[in-house]
């Protein structure tokens, strides 16, 4: 197996896991927070978008703008957003 092949299988396998730990979550249980840092479900998919985003194309693609990203306020991630 060359080495893209086994990083798509390895990013595969983590998107199923974040998918597999969020099915069955109604709106309230992805907008709430679960953890003592105030994650919220839906807080942590965004960030793990963020960051894969920022591995592959900005670091290792380089096509892409950085995306704002408030390094010292991390309420995005306690989650202003929404489900719907």
């Amino acid at each position: 197996m060359d080495e893209k092949a086994a990083l798509k299988g390895f990013l595969d396998a983590q998107r199923a896991a974040v998918l597999a730990i969020l099915d069955g979550l109604d709106d309230d249980a992805m907008t709430t927070a679960v953890l003592p840092s105030k994650w919220t479900p839906l807080g942590m998919v965004e960030h793990l978008g963020y960051a894969e985003r920022h591995w592959f194309q900005e670091v290792v693609t380089g096509a892409a703008e950085p995306l704002a990203w408030p390094r010292d306020d991390h309420a995005a991630l306690t989650s202003g957003s929404s489900c719907t």
